[in-house]
């Protein structure tokens, strides 16, 4: 789900869809392969991993397959309190998601188009961060993903077919 503004040509992307995704693919993995799967507080090493790897991986497909033609970031706000889950894991991802985003209130805030114009403008996104992130967390599948995209600016490039 997104919103377009084109009073300022930017792209607002809600963020939580791409977060229920993640968290839904982490309780199936984990159901299939029978791990003990924790709704409320905080859950084992290996299924922060999980969710991790889910949630960098739903968020940075929902950022490059957003057919809108303008810049755009994520908006990010709080779950409701009906889904129970630990707010600093996503916290952690938000520090070293390579694409722009920014904390409003709601996705219906008014604030969201002028937030996210800041956003894209101040686009200070860090690949080191990332890669310090995956490697300490061991998400090298995501990693491996990854590395085949150049980000620029505001958009991406796929080199996956590139020879290396």
């Amino acid at each position: 789900m997104y919103k377009e503004f084109p009073n300022n040509r930017v792209c607002a992307i809600d963020y939580y869809p791409f977060f229920l995704e993640s968290l839904k693919d982490v309780y199936s993995f984990c159901k299939k392969y029978s791990i003990p799967f924790k709704v409320t507080g905080k859950g084992s090493k290996d299924i922060q991993k999980f969710f991790y790897h889910y949630c960098l991986e739903k968020l940075c497909a929902g950022y490059k397959n957003c057919k809108s033609k303008y810049p755009k970031a994520y908006v990010v706000y709080p779950p409701p309190k009906e889904v129970f889950f630990d707010y600093k894991s996503l916290q952690q991802i938000l520090k070293v998601l390579p694409v722009p985003w920014v904390k409003c209130n709601s996705f219906d805030s008014p604030d969201v188009e002028l937030a996210v114009l800041r956003a894209t403008n101040a686009n200070k996104t860090n690949g080191s961060k990332l890669l310090k992130f995956t490697n300490k967390h061991a998400l090298y599948s995501f990693l491996k993903n990854h590395k085949k995209n150049k980000n620029f600016l505001t958009g991406t490039v796929d080199l996956s077919d590139e020879p290396e």
